[in-house]
């Protein structure tokens, strides 16, 4: 899904939730940290919410990222 000139994993308009699955590239350099806080700041300016898991938690741990994503929406 394009939000602005960024390409987000997953969106849910209802929610303003975007969800960001994160492969090993992420935060591993400079340049990785700093392209995600110019995206996680655009996406905070248009209040979004940024929900982030790991490859590993999403292969490893599935049922702790749907209750977190659950527990989102029913705040929501």
């Amino acid at each position: 899904m394009s939000i602005g000139k960024f390409v987000v994993d997953f969106y849910c308009p209802e929610l303003n939730l975007i969800i960001e699955v994160d492969g090993a590239n992420h935060g591993f350099t400079k340049e990785s940290e700093n392209y995600d806080k110019i995206r996680e700041d655009y996406f905070k300016k248009l209040k979004l919410n940024i929900l982030r898991f790991s490859n590993s938690d999403i292969y490893h741990n599935i049922s702790n990222v749907l209750e977190v994503v659950y527990n989102f929406a029913r705040v929501k």
